[in-house]
């Protein structure tokens, strides 16, 4: 059991105050490291998907991955082909397909597509991280009908992990 504190000392009354507002900062009693927790830990169900705190779910896929930015100079025009090592319905985690492409910088943004379920996904995307050899793409904005199919296809690719699991 978690129990939170006012800065004054008093126990955290409120709900608001016990779901961590800034007036309830300080926290002792019990903690649970939930990047290892999931839910089957908490409702006893044997197999369970680790619980996940990113916006989207991301799922380890390799697909080919085509990316299209501009450099420093507006003739400096690059098209190359990467890999996926994960992917979610908001960015992808990419390296590179043939090692001596060049990779964008932090903060490019350019135009990406790549196949799920014999479907093309083309739209723009924003360099967020610089990897060795790789870099984070998150998706500009998508239209619903994608996202929605970038979810879908994540919660199958999900699902098909965990009968793997459960059946070894």
């Amino acid at each position: 059991m978690l129990r939170s504190l006012n800065a004054n000392g008093s126990p955290c009354t409120s709900p608001r105050q016990r779901m961590g507002s800034s007036r309830c900062g300080r926290t002792y009693g019990e903690r649970r490291d939930l990047r290892n927790w999931s839910a089957g830990q908490r409702f006893g169900v044997r197999h369970s998907i680790p619980v996940n705190l990113r916006h989207f779910v991301r799922v380890k896929a390799s697909l080919r991955f085509t990316f299209a930015w501009s450099g420093a100079n507006p003739d400096d025009a690059y098209f190359e082909l990467f890999r996926t090592i994960d992917v979610s319905a908001g960015g992808a985690r990419l390296v590179r397909h043939v090692p001596e492409s060049p990779l964008p910088t932090l903060g490019t943004r350019g135009e990406f597509a790549f196949n799920i379920d014999q479907t093309e996904i083309r739209a723009q995307g924003l360099v967020v991280r610089v990897l060795e050899g790789g870099f984070a793409l998150r998706f500009g904005p998508l239209r619903r009908s994608t996202e929605d199919q970038l979810a879908g296809w994540v919660f199958r690719q999900q699902a098909l992990a965990l009968a793997r699991r459960t059946a070894g």
